[in-house]
């Protein structure tokens, strides 16, 4: 086998292996503490709550799943549980802010989002979000 041969063949088999691990366009997981993941989930927390008529702030209580998408910028998929917390809209959000125990507030949520982030805009929104209450 002549040394040309053999290097083609070792550059095909190093492209295929690159290529069964991931694909350009395709989803790869992503870290739940990720900081693009923390990122974006502080704009669905935002998305969340200016779309719910609830007086109280809802969060991620749980990332259920994570992915990102290479797209003209990054596309994080976001697979949430969310939780009603005990502090009103009225008042400015707090990291602090325990989630609510009283079965009759304590509304929990899962939903799906898709969040397009483009980085040389420094700008991050919702493309996509949907949502379903969990019933007790």
């Amino acid at each position: 086998m002549g040394p040309i041969l053999v290097v083609v063949l070792v550059l095909m088999l190093a492209a295929a292996k690159v290529g069964a691990t991931s694909m350009p366009g395709g989803l790869s997981p992503v870290a739940t503490d990720d900081p693009g993941v923390l990122n974006a989930i502080g704009v669905v927390e935002e998305d969340f709550n200016r779309r719910s008529n609830n007086e109280l702030h809802t969060a991620v209580s749980n990332v259920i799943s994570a992915q990102k998408q290479v797209v003209s910028g990054l596309m994080y998929h976001l697979s949430l549980a969310l939780r009603t917390t005990v502090c009103r809209k009225v008042e400015p959000r707090s990291e602090n802010c325990p989630f609510h125990q009283d079965p009759q507030y304590a509304k929990r949520t899962t939903c799906r989002y898709k969040v397009w982030y483009r980085p040389w805009i420094g700008h991050m929104e919702v493309n996509s979000a949907e949502c379903h209450e969990v019933l007790p």
